[in-house]
């Protein structure tokens, strides 16, 4: 069995690719003198007098850009699918009037209106006329224009 000794004369046990060189120490560099001279320049003081200039000009930017954001979102905006309502419809005899309550639908106001007939044709009919899309919720006071029975 072997012995170890740990005498100082020891060998280093790796080869010599594997330990890494050391690197010269760096000499200490001496502190400039800040007579404030333009040909000292200190590059923590030019960060200090361009900070300010820099929170205001990000400060700036974002006071532009939250005044602008609406504005162009505004403008992106998809068009209303609902049919413009400026004037209201015109009740005549050959169309009378309906006016929407609250619960109501295009399907029991069809079936309402022409009692015994599919109320599938009377509703296409109903969206006809007030150019209802597919869809159209009904809200309390929307006038209608009727079909003509028979």
């Amino acid at each position: 069995m072997a012995t170890i000794s740990a005498s100082p004369e020891m060998v280093s046990p790796r080869p010599a690719s594997w330990v890494r060189p050391r690197l010269p120490q760096r000499p200490e560099v001496a502190a400039r003198p800040t007579s404030g001279s333009s040909a000292t320049h200190d590059a923590s003081l030019e960060v200090t007098r361009r900070l300010p200039m820099l929170l205001a000009a990000a400060f700036g930017l974002t006071l532009l850009l939250s005044a602008l954001l609406p504005r162009v979102m505004v403008s992106l905006r998809a068009p209303d699918p609902r049919p413009a309502a400026a004037v209201p419809p015109v009740e005549s005899a050959a169309h009378p009037a309906w006016t929407v309550e609250g619960g109501q639908t295009l399907w029991g106001i069809a079936a309402a209106v022409e009692p015994g007939v599919d109320p599938r044709r009377t509703v296409q009919r109903l969206r006809d006329l007030n150019g209802l899309p597919a869809g159209h919720m009904l809200q309390v006071g929307e006038v209608l224009l009727l079909p003509a029975t028979g």
